[in-house]
């Protein structure tokens, strides 16, 4: 007789990183600010960030803006330095929309 196998299941999800914080919060205005753009992968996002600066920029004179390219990884760990690096240039970062 044979001994009983023992069989180790194990998770194949990707484990989150282990940083804990909420939203940051909401600025007071956007006057003045840096805004910056992270350029989703989507058709015609850049359309529309074109659109949504030019508005920004007609609404808010004084502010300033710059953009990266798709970080398309960036929540599974991967340029996520890089990400880092641009935010901390700007007020505000728009990284996508919850379409």
């Amino acid at each position: 007789m044979t001994a009983p196998r023992t069989v180790q299941l194990l998770d194949p999800r990707e484990k989150a990183p282990d940083r804990r914080h909420g939203l940051s919060p909401r600025v007071a205005t956007l006057e003045g600010k840096h805004i910056g753009f992270s350029l989703g992968t989507w058709r015609n996002y850049r359309v529309f960030v074109d659109h949504l600066e030019r508005l920004l920029k007609e609404r808010f004179p004084t502010i300033s803006t710059s953009r990266i390219e798709s970080l398309y990884n960036t929540r599974k760990g991967e340029n996520l330095r890089e990400f880092e690096e641009f935010s901390q240039d700007c007020d505000v970062v728009i990284a996508g929309l919850a379409a």
